[in-house]
């Protein structure tokens, strides 16, 4: 009776541990969440590819609001929902040139700072101050790669994701940094 107890107790002993190995197993090849940015897109809804996508594709789209700027811009914003608050593309000559928005994990969830800087290393720059997140708000700019984030610097989360042709850091100021308040460039340490 001893040997059979002993032989049940080293079967379940190997069962448990086929099984915990099993578990790591299908953890492991889950497919993660990456940061998305330059050829990611933002918007859950459609495809916008800078460059690619055109007003026939935006306009398309249900629940977009569609406004021409005096410069010849157009600007489609998403109708606000739980999920999409303030995601918005801008086309020139037909074609995108920008998109910004928030990118959400499962659970509405925002992906954090530290995602991006393990894909795609340090920012170019770092400004500080945002008129529509207020003035501690970070922004850290890869204009080379052709995106920037909006950070909250309490919580490391990415509240907004900006998407564009590679350019330089002075282009992209000039051209999509007017939420930015203080110009100033912040020596930090990545």
């Amino acid at each position: 009776m001893n040997d059979w107890t002993s032989n049940k107790k080293t079967l379940i002993l190997i069962g448990v541990l086929i099984l915990i190995l099993v578990g790591i197993l299908l953890v492991e090849t889950l497919p993660k969440k990456e940061p998305g940015v330059p050829g990611d897109t933002i918007s859950p809804l459609f495809k916008t590819k800078i460059g690619q996508t055109t007003d026939n594709n935006l306009s398309s789209q249900p629940d977009l609001l569609k406004k021409t700027a005096a410069d010849g811009q157009t600007v489609y914003t998403f109708k606000p929902t739980s999920n999409l608050v303030g995601n918005q593309v801008i086309t020139e000559g037909g074609k995108a040139v920008f998109e910004k928005g928030t990118i959400l994990e499962q659970q509405s969830k925002l992906l954090l700072y530290s995602d991006y800087v393990s894909k795609y290393g340090k920012p170019e720059t770092a400004f500080a101050g945002s008129k529509t997140y207020g003035k501690f708000e970070k922004t850290y700019t890869y204009a080379s790669l052709g995106f920037a984030l909006k950070v909250n610097p309490f919580t490391q989360e990415v509240d907004e994701v900006q998407k564009f042709a590679p350019t330089t850091t002075e282009e992209y100021l000039k051209k999509w940094g007017d939420d930015i308040t203080s110009f100033v460039e912040i020596k930090e340490q990545f």
